[in-house]
């Protein structure tokens, strides 16, 4: 009898341990939880902040450029929500993923940009950035190759003073070139 008393005493206090450590389990995922929730309300706080600085200038059209402005340069997306019109909105989002990307110096994710001008911006500054060869652009994907090719022609042409590199260039941008080369 005294024998089972003793496996019952060590069975209840082994159950007491196992309720306790979970116990504290569950508590260290209300913290970080508590944590997490904390964080993206501060988030949320410091955006209503920043949108606050665009609260006194006038007209609608410069208020969204206000906003446009403070989302780039904060690199945060959500502060385009507070644009009401779709189309800024729009806007404002592919230019805060461009300016992304442009600090990322990855030429790939440029085929990521949906705006045809920005995606072919983004190649530009990131061959110049990296200083790319004309290798390095024959190295690239089709979409990226094109576009890098001309930044590098027209970047030779200019540099020294050549209108033979303009001659590389597709029709309407060989006119640019020569354009600038011969004014």
């Amino acid at each position: 009898m005294k024998s089972s008393n003793k496996y019952l005493i060590i069975f209840i206090t082994f159950i007491i341990i196992i309720i306790v450590f979970l116990f504290f389990i569950k508590k260290d995922e209300k913290t970080k939880d508590f944590e997490q929730i904390k964080d993206i309300e501060q988030e949320q706080a410091d955006a209503d902040q920043e949108i606050d600085k665009c609260a006194n200038v006038a007209g609608k059209d410069e208020k969204n450029q206000c906003i446009t402005l403070l989302a780039i340069e904060s690199r945060d997306e959500e502060i385009c929500k507070a644009i009401k019109n779709n189309e800024h909105s729009q806007f404002c989002k592919q230019r805060v993923d461009f300016e992304k990307i442009i600090d990322s110096n990855d030429i790939a994710a440029c085929d990521n940009i949906d705006s045809a001008h920005l995606m072919k911006s983004c190649v530009s500054i990131i061959a110049a950035n990296k200083e790319y060869s004309e290798e390095d652009c024959r190295s690239l994907e089709d979409s990226q190759r094109e576009i890098c090719l001309s930044y590098i022609f027209l970047k030779k042409a200019i540099e020294s003073n050549d209108a033979s590199f303009c001659d590389k260039l597709e029709e309407n941008k060989k006119n640019r070139c020569l354009e600038t080369i011969n004014p």
